[in-house]
């Protein structure tokens, strides 16, 4: 079986597995299902801000409003610290980035005012990098929980090849120029680093090494160690329940004191406008000119 249906088969057994035991999502407001499903679940109480959730799986989409049964515990979580919460259907491979732009743009026309953050798991937060990089001031945070920092090197760890075969499934030749470590000087969102050492597929210190590139290039990065553990499977691994809680709570205080901060930035300057009598002074002198013209090839002909 190769590589490719027999990633389908798995992605298709975890998303019935998912939505075996999965609650039902809130009603949502469908804002657009073509060419990808984007829903958007209202906050508890008035909202602070807008959260764009993107969820993992190697870049495999397709999954429609299956992703708001999938991710339900997560929008039910974010609903409750006062954000409303954008839902993402993207579609698979390179398609996928330009899903997740769209969408943020999407938001952002809706909620010109409003602060928004990503939040990604896996490759999911790759996509979330990234669309940072291309949208700037515009994006309030970003939360990357696990998501590979390099797509073409991500290291020794027992699935890394594993998760570089999938990147170039997605992307080509574009794995480097779609990396997050190379586009580090374009995040200007404070971005909350969320890593784990049973991490199967990337170590701890290449998270490292991607906080300190952001640092250095003028940005806020923290990264929040997860500890292992039985409790809660981020399908790199098993962790701590009680780690990853600790986690979620900061990324709580991370998002909150973020949209608080966050301001929009300054409106493109508009063009200036054309003085008074500006378009008739053109016709005149063109005018002109025409009268010229004729009148040289009127005196020639004489």
């Amino acid at each position: 079986m190769s590589i490719r249906p027999r990633l389908a088969w798995i992605a298709a057994a975890a998303l019935a597995a998912a939505l075996a035991w999965a609650p039902a999502a809130p009603a949502a407001e469908i804002l657009t299902k073509v060419p990808y499903y984007l829903a958007l679940h209202p906050a508890k109480g008035e909202a602070r801000g807008t959260v764009l959730l993107l969820h993992g799986g190697g870049w495999q989409g397709d999954l429609g409003r299956a992703v708001d049964r999938m991710q339900a515990p997560t929008i039910k979580l974010l609903r409750g610290w006062g954000f409303d919460v954008a839902t993402l259907g993207y579609r698979s491979g390179e398609e996928s980035l330009e899903d997740a732009v769209d969408a943020f743009d999407e938001l952002r026309g809706r909620f010109p005012e409003r602060p928004i953050c990503v939040f990604g798991f896996s490759a999911g937060a790759q996509l979330g990098l990234i669309a940072a990089a291309r949208r700037g001031e515009a994006v309030a945070c970003v939360v990357d929980l696990l998501g590979p920092p390099d797509l073409e090197e991500m290291g020794n760890r027992r699935r890394s090849r594993r998760g570089e075969d999938l990147a170039r499934m997605a992307f080509g030749g574009a794995v480097r120029r779609l990396s997050p470590i190379r586009n580090a000087k374009e995040i200007t969102a404070p971005v909350l680093i969320g890593a784990a050492e049973c991490d199967a597929y990337v170590a701890p210190a290449d998270h490292e090494r991607f906080a300190k590139r952001l640092r250095e290039a003028g940005g806020d990065a923290t990264l929040v160690l997860i500890e292992p553990g039985r409790d809660v499977d981020l399908e790199h691994c098993k962790v701590d329940g009680d780690s990853y809680d600790e986690f979620m709570d900061q990324a709580r205080e991370f998002m909150t004191e973020a949209a608080a901060r966050w301001t929009p930035p300054p409106a493109a300057a508009e063009p200036a406008a054309e003085e008074e009598g500006g378009g008739a002074g053109l016709w005149i002198g063109l005018a002109g000119v025409l009268a010229g013209v004729a009148l040289a090839v009127w005196a020639w002909r004489r």
